[in-house]
């Protein structure tokens, strides 16, 4: 059996020199020739599929694929995969690690919200579409998505970019191959293997917000005569962002306006108090209604900047609250990644092969936030409290955490992959080959929050310190929520605890692949190339949240709470079947139709889940719960009490699909080559909208009917049935286009462009109709899937589900130029790509007005220039990459803190900004010397631009800007008898 060595290496020539758009040219696609070219004067090498996009072996000569190898990723000068997404114009960094916690970072059609506990993930979201409907595969085969999450997000922080040997993007919907989750593209992680020899490498960041970061990596291979094994071992340590790099103040009035006061008035340090509203479940201040101006207030009390609260008296409080300017001290993570890949290969007979790779990540993190005491009920007996009777306080100990009185609240995490392969190749006779494929991989993921909390259970055993230090007359022991922080109790470190989780969660996926793929008949432009299977796959998911309860922590409220089960179950019934047809090849050839390819690819897909319809009522009655009284201690207290009644009533529910796709190229010469295509992609409803276990009850709730028949704007208050799950939801579906071209002149060598358009109608997306109700009323109120009406107009009903009537569109246009040429100063390679979203948006009903997010803070840029230039000299290297980002619109701009200016009342959203355009330089340099040791150095946004906005809680757009800021770099790797 011939080696994959020198196809390997002429595949990484071609791409060190070529842009990605010209990665998949039709002459020097990796793993074949094109279809017309497959006669029997080129025998079919049935070696192992290695194309993305198609299991047949010579690929799908139609589809687009971007292709980057590691020595590519190397000379863009990242050193994650995050980092590498960051650099492509099709990506949208929603969740990354500068977002993953970040409630409401954008739109929800834009990505998901992890929540405060999705610290350690990052995912890849292709145009903006979702990172749910981005398919990430790792060496062809799906992988357990972040653990316990139903959307099986895949997180690439657990895919060492140490192990990649090569990255495919494919970013039109690819369901006919792989089935559901490609609606936005697919991207797969190919993994190193078949290396001989001994590799390290050593790699240190430097960066301008101390966000470093240190690389370690040992790769090693050996080889016998029947099989081989390949190992890379890696640890990677990285340090958070300092945000006090970045910015040291909350207050942007010079920048923006005067409406961007971000200083806070709820907080502070002294602290802010007022009077105890009474309720100990839920304690706030007493508000005052005015009858005269109709307005509300809350009287607020403050001991003047620099008092202590020592000797404070009731006269030293002042009304007029200081504002806060708070800056929370990190982003990002302070992580450890140990990752483990191994591949072994093994040669039965000349026919049989066998195989197994092992991907094992270990992640990691733990991020500092805000340290607050808020709503605290102070007790008269405090030391501090000179009101003589309770009190409510919030409180910043800004002076304690950075004095190291009190600890900081912090958010940790364990992101533990990992992904088992097995599988056999058979050589049938000299054109057909037999795979079969046995996948395992599994997640877990173990998070929680320590905070300082009023919310504390009876059974937490912080509960007696801290209650004892909140209520203490002893000033040495007292908490002092009073003062400026310099007058405080000492023992505080035992009032923190899990205010958030310890939360659990898992996933898993089996899956069994037989395949049969090769070459079928001959026909009249040569023989049709083939591929067809099934897949059978189970995915399990599973999560979970602990509590305090007697006797320790224990499991409060997991999966069977919501979908009716513990470990809901998802299992799939696939079968797949591709052909490449040549009408035309080079055995019949004639001016102006050198080759002409018909493509053909189907999938079935049937999705078979459990879950509950319903079962379980939730029963209101009045019954006693503890409640703490300082002063008093626990106690029996009456009030209304939820009961759950009756067990689920457990159902299955079956969603099936069929995929087609139909592609076509065209080759009128050899210097250039044309694709077209269309396809259908689907994404199978999860399980929160298929299942509950609380059964549909019936409600009263008030709305603002716009469509009233008597032209009212009044309160109506229909009856409304709440049932937050819908068994007969539909799959969502997309229908992609795309088309484009690759020439290379053969008057002027080395010239070469392309241009590629796509478009996906992103149709039949779930919605949850509470959210449209709220949040696009005029819509939501027309809608009889949401609203019925009686026969003069008038409310009858509303239901609150899910339902299928959403939209999204992405149309994108990109085209690239590129001259390599030589001199005797060695040889140069620049490349110009200009990508432009031409339409991007999304509609709750194709009838009713769009939102476009082309330009916008939720969206892809309406354009993008990148250029590079790559310079080769003898033992020398150098890559310039530069990046241009236009300008556009951020609505996440937060909200108002007070009537001023243009914010006409409190908690409105502030004005959007038009934010500058950005320019991004990135320079890598390398040498190799004789005795293999190999220097890389370089830097990424070298000129160090900043980000020239606010978003959300944040002074910058992690989205468009990455926070690490500069970062120069430093890598140094050694290969001892390299080989492969």
């Amino acid at each position: 059996m011939q080696s994959l060595f020198p196809y390997r290496w002429l595949a990484a020539a071609v791409l060190a020199f070529a842009a990605p758009a010209f990665a998949q040219d039709v002459d020097e696609q990796e793993g074949g020739d094109d279809q017309a070219q497959i006669t029997d004067e080129a025998p079919l090498e049935l070696e192992e599929q290695r194309v993305t996009g198609s299991r047949m072996l010579s690929g799908d000569p139609s589809a687009r694929v971007y292709s980057l190898s590691a020595e590519d990723i190397a000379r863009r000068g990242v050193s994650s995969l995050e980092e590498l997404f960051r650099t492509l114009p099709w990506a949208f960094p929603s969740i990354t690690t500068q977002t993953n916690m970040v409630f409401g970072a954008g739109a929800a059609d834009t990505d998901k919200n992890l929540g405060a506990l999705g610290l350690g993930t990052s995912t890849v979201n292709l145009r903006a579409l979702g990172s749910a409907n981005t398919l990430v595969l790792v060496n062809g085969r799906r992988v357990a998505g972040r653990a316990g999450d139903e959307d099986s997000l895949t997180n690439i922080l657990n895919v060492p970019i140490s192990a990649i040997e090569r990255v495919d993007i494919q970013l039109d919907g690819a369901s006919a191959v792989y089935g559901a989750d490609a609606v936005g593209g697919v991207v797969n992680f190919i993994t190193k293997k078949d290396y001989q020899g001994l590799s390290a490498t050593y790699r240190e960041e430097f960066s301008s917000t101390e966000s470093d970061r240190r690389n370690m990596s040992i790769q090693g291979g050996y080889a016998w005569g029947s099989g081989n094994i390949t190992a890379t071992v890696s640890q990677v340590r990285s340090d958070p962002i300092n945000n006090f790099k970045i910015w040291t103040t909350n207050d942007f009035r010079d920048q923006f306006g005067p409406e961007f006061d971000k200083r806070s008035t709820f907080a502070g340090q002294p602290g802010i108090a007022c009077e105890f509203n009474g309720s100990y479940s839920f304690p706030g201040c007493r508000s005052i209604f005015d009858f005269t101006t109709f307005t509300v207030t809350t009287p607020m009390y403050q001991l003047p900047a620099g008092h202590s609260g020592v000797g404070a008296t009731p006269a030293d409080f002042s009304s007029q609250i200081a504002k806060t300017d708070y800056v929370a001290p990190q982003n990002g993570e302070d992580s450890t990644n140990t990752s483990f890949n191994v591949r072994i290969e093994q040669y039965l007979t000349d026919q049989l092969r066998i195989y197994a790779d092992v991907l094992v990540s270990n992640l990691d993190s733990w991020q500092q936030f805000q340290t607050t005491m808020s709503r605290y009920i102070v007790p008269a007996s405090n030391a501090y409290n000179p009101f003589g009777r309770d009190m409510v306080v919030n409180y910043w100990p800004i002076h304690e955490v950075e004095s190291g009185v009190i600890p900081p609240s912090y958010t940790e995490s364990e992101n533990k992959q990992r992904n088992y392969n097995t599988g056999l190749f058979w050589e049938i006779g000299n054109n057909h080959q037999f795979e079969f494929n046995v996948t395992y991989s599994e997640s877990e993921n173990f998070a929680w929050q320590i905070r300082t909390d009023w919310r504390r259970g009876e059974y937490d055993p912080s509960q007696a310190a801290f209650y004892a230090a909140l209520e203490s007359s002893d000033p040495n022991v007292a908490l002092n929520l009073f003062g400026d922080g310099t007058a405080q109790g000492s023992a505080f470190a035992e009032l923190f605890t899990a205010a958030l989780g310890p939360s659990r969660g898992r996933s898993e996926v089996t899956s069994y692949e037989p395949l049969l793929r090769g070459q079928l008949m001959e026909v009249w432009g040569g023989p049709i190339n083939y591929a067809v299977g099934a897949e059978f796959r189970e995915e399990v998911i599973y999560s979970f949240s602990e509590g305090y309860r007697e006797g320790g922590l224990v499991q409060t409220f997991g999966r069977i709470d919501t979908v009716g089960v513990e470990k809901p179950t998802e299992d799939l019934t696939a079968f797949f079947a591709e052909f490449a047809i040549p009408i035309v090849g080079r055995a019949n050839a004639r001016p102006g139709l050198r080759s002409l390819v018909l493509s053909l690819q189907a999938r079935r897909d049937k999705y078979t889940f459990e879950g509950a319809a319903g079962g379980v009522d939730g029963v209101r009655g009045f019954g006693t719960r503890r409640e703490y009284r300082p002063g008093t201690g626990w106690v029996d207290v009456p009030g209304l009490v939820f009961s759950d009644v009756g067990t689920p009533n457990l159902i299955e529910t079956e969603k099936a699909a069929t995929s087609p796709r139909v592609g076509l190229q065209y080759m009128p010469n050899d210097s250039f080559v044309m694709r077209a295509a269309w396809s259908k992609s689907f994404q199978p409803p999860v399980f929160s909208d298929q299942f509950s276990s609380d059964n549909p009850r019936i409600i009263s709730g008030y709305f603002i009917d716009p469509y009233h028949p008597d032209g009212i704007l009044d309160r109506v208050r229909p009856p409304a049935t709440l049932a937050f799950w819908n068994p007969e939801i539909k799959s969502e579906f997309s229908n992609n286009y795309s088309t484009g071209f690759e020439w290379s002149s053969q008057e002027i060598p080395g010239l070469r462009w392309s241009v590629d358009w796509s478009r996906i109608d992103f149709e039949d997306k779930i919605e949850s109709s509470s959210g449209l109700l709220f949040n696009h009323p005029e819509i939501a109120f027309a809608l009889p899937e949401i609203v019925q009406r009686d026969a003069d107009g008038y409310i009858s009903h509303v239901d609150y589900t899910y339902v299928n009537i959403a939209e999204k569109i992405s149309e994108i246009l990109e085209t690239t130029v590129q001259y390599a040429f030589s001199t005797s100063l060695g040889d140069f390679t620049p490349q110009l790509s200009y990508t432009r979203v031409l339409d991007e948006f999304f509609a709750v009903t194709p009838e009713s007005d769009p939102v476009d997010r082309v330009g916008t803070v939720s969206g892809s840029n309406e354009y993008r220039l990148d250029a590079s230039l790559t310079w080769t000299w003898n033992r020398f290297a150098a890559d310039l990459w530069v990046r241009y980002i236009p300008s556009y619109e951020n609505d996440n701009t937060g909200f108002c803190l007070e009537v001023v200016g243009r914010c006409s009342r409190q908690y409105e959203d502030l004005p959007a900004l038009k934010v500058d355009a950005l320019t991004m330089v990135d320079l890598t340099m390398t040498y190799q010397f004789d005795n293999g040791l190999r220097i890389r150095a370089g830097g990424r946004n070298i000129f160090e631009e900043e980000s020239p906005t606010v978003w959300g809680s944040l002074p910058y757009d992690p989205t468009r800007w990455d926070a690490r800021g500069r970062v120069l770099f430093l890598e140094l790797n050694y290969e001892l008898g390299a080989d492969g």
